[in-house]
């Protein structure tokens, strides 16, 4: 537990091997993947809804316009007002991918350089660290993706190293590649 601007702070971390629920003080879920950390307040500033999140984690937040919900993930800030969305932003990836199942959510970008993105429910943002780009698609491979809280995996493009880290996370073991081919 930490204090910041007089809020009291929960950390929450699912590790390697294991997957947690975290309910919040509003009623919103968050389903937290394995090697993945939640940072959140006790109780909710009067006029904001602040998280912070490394890995990945799926969100069910209860609408509540006064007080947007804002998930803080590396470099981007996801503004939600009420909605479902998946999250994906482990430190070793370069990408942060925000899947939306359903509702509304808009991505501040780095240095607020650009407008907010806004995604519609069945798309994703691909924000791309290395290159400071962000790009939206529409396409179900991402939907896919987002079904590890159903103990489901889904690879799409993934090279095998991604894979591999994907498994060690979930299952709490050790891969060794002996041959790069």
């Amino acid at each position: 537990t930490t204090y910041q601007n007089d809020l009291r702070y929960h950390e929450i971390t699912a590790d390697n091997g294991e997957k947690l629920i975290v309910a919040l003080s509003d009623g919103s879920k968050v389903w937290l993947n394995a090697g993945s950390k939640l940072t959140y307040p006790e109780q909710f500033a009067k006029n904001k809804r602040d998280v912070y999140i490394t890995g990945e984690g799926f969100f069910e937040v209860t609408k509540n316009p006064s007080k947007p919900f804002y998930v803080n993930v590396d470099e981007l800030v996801v503004e939600v007002v009420g909605t479902s969305f998946n999250v994906n932003a482990y430190p070793e990836n370069d990408d942060i991918t925000v899947y939306l199942k359903e509702g509304k959510v808009e991505i501040a970008l780095p240095g607020n350089k650009y407008p907010n993105m806004v995604i519609a429910p069945g798309e994703t943002s691909i924000y791309s660290k290395s290159r400071n780009k962000a790009t939206v698609v529409l396409n179900d491979e991402y939907a896919r993706m987002s079904r590890w809280k159903e103990d489901e995996m889904n690879f799409f493009n993934a090279p095998l190293r991604k894979v591999l880290a994907t498994m060690e996370r979930y299952y709490d073991v050790k891969f060794t590649i002996a041959d790069e081919k």
